[in-house]
């Protein structure tokens, strides 16, 4: 879990910098640590990450899937919102994901967002959905 969380940070700094910076308030750093909940995208598992802002959600590649390391944000900048991919993870598995990821709609983003959020409510550890 705490590779989980140095890779979310990492990317979050330095992959997806600029977008990180315009979601989330001035003076109130984005926070990516809601969850995790565990999804299946590409023909790979997942970890679904909420943000402190309520609405911007981050997916992370556990060790086991072939595209580790590797990271999604979906991140809302004004009333538009953004899908970012950063890493070094095999390409033909992240491309996958891409492709399954862009097509959900700001409902299924949101939706992501409140399964992290009961997950890491019910204080247990990734959930395989």
């Amino acid at each position: 879990m705490k590779i989980t969380s140095l890779l979310i940070a990492f990317f979050l700094a330095f992959g997806a910098a600029s977008c990180a910076v315009a979601a989330a308030a001035p003076g109130n750093p984005l926070s990516c640590n809601i969850g995790p909940v565990t999804k299946s995208y590409g023909g790979g598992q997942w970890l679904v990450y909420g943000c402190s802002d309520g609405k911007n959600v981050v997916l992370v590649t556990p060790q086991g899937n072939p595209g580790f390391p590797f990271v999604f944000s979906f991140l809302y900048s004004g009333n538009s919102m953004t899908l970012h991919g950063e890493g070094t993870g095999n390409k033909h598995v992240t491309d996958a994901a891409f492709k399954e990821l862009h097509a959900l709609s700001q409902a299924d983003i949101a939706a992501l967002f409140q399964q992290a959020k009961a997950h890491a409510a019910a204080g247990t550890g990734p959930h395989a959905t």
